[in-house]
C-alpha cells in the first residue's frame, strides 16, 4: 500500500505567542496551540478524519512538518 505524504506548514506567530498549522495536502487543517507539542498532538488527532472526509483517503499517511517562525522587529528611524 502506498503512503500518502503530507506537508504540514507550522508557523510560530510572535504577535499571538502561538503555533498555527496549515496544509495543502490536508484540506481543512488549521489548528492552533500554545506549544509545538500540543499542536502536533492536535494535528495527529484531526488529520485522519480530514483526509478521509476531504480527500476520500484511507491508509497510512506520513506527515512532514515544515516549521517557520515569524518575528516582528522594530527598525528605528
Amino acid at each position: 500500500m502506498d503512503v500518502k505524504k503530507c506537508v504540514v506548514k507550522v508557523i510560530w506567530r510572535e504577535e499571538t505567542a502561538s503555533w498555527h498549522a496549515e496544509s495543502d495536502d490536508i484540506p481543512g487543517l488549521a489548528p492552533g496551540a500554545d506549544t509545538f507539542d500540543e499542536l502536533v498532538e492536535r494535528i495527529r488527532k484531526i488529520a485522519p478524519a480530514l483526509l478521509k472526509q476531504n480527500c476520500d483517503y484511507t491508509g497510512p499517511a506520513e506527515l512532514l512538518y515544515a516549521v517557520a517562525r515569524i518575528d516582528c522587529i522594530l527598525v528605528p528611524p
